[in-house]
């Protein structure tokens, strides 16, 4: 939590006078894409144990790893 207080910090500095810094996409990007790697290294591929421990539908995690590449 304090690494994300902090990133979110920094990046609103970054940012303070626009008004559309999307910052809710961009704290989404910084955090799926390592935890996807992360989670599906720790499932050694297996797209269904690595839904079920993030708790997703296996369809939505496959949208997700296309998203970044990651499939």
């Amino acid at each position: 939590q304090d690494v994300i207080r902090t990133h979110v910090a920094n990046y609103l500095s970054h940012h303070m006078m626009e008004e559309e810094a999307e910052l809710y996409d961009h704290l989404l990007q910084a955090i799926e894409r390592p935890m996807l790697e992360v989670v599906m290294q720790h499932a050694r591929g297996n797209q269904i144990k690595a839904a079920r421990i993030l708790g997703l539908n296996r369809n939505t995690l496959r949208k997700m790893l296309r998203r970044y590449g990651l499939l």
